[in-house]
């Protein structure tokens, strides 16, 4: 896969930041969601 130039690729621990970044948005879509009274049930 070609990842050179992505960002996050050539620091230390950007791979840890960018799944933090991600829950972070899954959490806060999740979040919005339920305030706009989706209902999430499986």
């Amino acid at each position: 896969m070609n990842t050179a130039g992505l960002p996050l690729t050539e620091t230390p621990g950007g791979f840890l930041l960018a799944l933090l970044l991600a829950g972070v948005a899954t959490g806060l879509f999740y979040w919005l969601l339920l305030r706009a009274g989706a209902n999430l049930r499986f």
